[in-house]
């Protein structure tokens, strides 16, 4: 259902299943939060298997967490530390199928531009790119965007 776009179909899907959640309770977002927390912590340190193992386990305690920005970008960063490119380029582009205008977008156009250049794809990386700072030209992930491929001499304000 994910992949035909059918993202509310798939929501009710998953809250249908067992393990699902109620996702507004307080203590189950502390818990939530405090699992990102530790991903992130993990993957800034490199304890790539431990992050994952985290990651499934939120998912696996709400499977409706499959569908959130915030856990699928994770995911993607991920597979990008893991080296494991297919992965996090599919993932990415799921997610901008689906999430196609929440607040995540930005960062989600940042990490594809970043994909396609680590993968040698550059038409496609300036493609996003351009989208990026068309689109969010204010963006903290477009300023970054701007620094880090986007040369000295040709930098403009929006």
């Amino acid at each position: 259902l994910l992949l035909e776009g059918k993202v509310e179909e798939a929501r009710k899907l998953y809250q249908a299943e067992q393990r699902t959640e109620v996702i507004t309770s307080a203590s189950y977002e502390v818990w939530r939060r405090t699992r990102i927390d530790l991903i992130n912590d993990y993957q800034r340190l490199n304890e790539l298997d431990d992050a994952l193992d985290k990651i499934q386990e939120l998912e696996y305690r709400s499977v409706i967490e499959r569908l959130d920005p915030e856990v699928g970008i994770l995911r993607v960063r991920l597979h990008m530390a893991r080296k494991e490119l297919g992965f996090a380029l599919s993932h990415a582009l799921r997610l901008m199928q689906n999430r196609p205008a929440d607040r995540f977008q930005e960062e989600l156009l940042y990490l594809l531009v970043e994909l396609y250049m680590i993968m040698g794809e550059r038409d496609r990386a300036v493609s996003v790119l351009r989208r990026l700072l068309e689109s969010y030209p204010y963006s903290e992930y477009t300023a970054k965007a701007r620094d880090r491929w986007v040369a000295p001499e040709t930098r403009k304000n929006p």
